[in-house]
């Protein structure tokens, strides 16, 4: 089941898109807050986001851009009424398909499925190197941020491999290394939590004592 995730203030608007989504099959999440939800986002997994552009002093606006560099899933943006420059703005912002907010939700939920085909699609153009491909979908759709992310795929790269602290810290974080830093073992930290809450095993990121850390696949 595909999570989707509205952040809109608009009570009635998001009971409307919630319960035709529900009834298409979709997981929804409905939050007001723009911070809430990029709090949401950090911790739980989701395949989509469904924002409200012009939430007050421009929160909108200031989400998505937000939600677009750290995380990686589609975004459809919501406007009660919206202009080819208006959209050229949303556009440019982050979004990757306008909507028109309005009482008929047929068009919303027709983008929504689209663009989680879309993703899909592309998910199986590109699948990690592993023999299982269910497996390989979760690890893509975990919610990390960029730097996360990219210490995932450069633990990956390397499964099998213990990488060492220094090489983590210096060749991905960008950072001189400090046997007092706790930043690296703080990302680490945070990968695992969110492997858990998506029935991971936290236990695929291995400490290697004395050196750093090790993927390991599952047998």
């Amino acid at each position: 089941m595909s999570r989707i995730l509205i952040v809109d203030p608009d009570v009635k608007a998001c009971t409307r898109n919630k319960i035709q989504l529900s009834q298409a099959g979709y997981e929804c999440q409905v939050i007001a807050c723009p911070e809430k939800a990029l709090a949401y986002l950090s911790s739980q997994m989701v395949d989509l986001v469904i924002s409200d552009i012009n939430l007050p002093a421009a929160q909108g606006r200031a989400f998505i851009q937000r939600a677009r560099q750290r995380f990686d899933m589609p975004i459809i943006g919501l406007l009660a009424c919206f202009s080819a420059e208006q959209r050229t703005k949303a556009y440019r912002h982050g979004v990757d398909i306008c909507v028109t907010k309005s009482d008929n939700s047929s068009e919303l939920l027709a983008c929504v499925y689209a663009m989680l085909r879309r993703v899909s699609i592309e998910q199986q153009r590109k699948p990690l190197k592993s023999d299982d491909m269910q497996f390989n979908q979760r690890l893509k759709r975990l919610p990390l941020t960029n730097t996360e992310m990219e210490l995932l795929n450069y633990l990956f790269a390397r499964k099998g491999d213990a990488v060492s602290k220094i090489e983590l810290q210096e060749g991905v974080l960008q950072r001189e290394y400090s046997p007092f830093d706790r930043n690296l073992d703080v990302h680490i930290s945070n990968i695992r939590k969110k492997m858990i809450k998506t029935g991971l095993n936290m236990a695929l990121i291995k400490t290697v004592r004395g050196v750093g850390y090790r993927f390991e696949l599952p047998q």
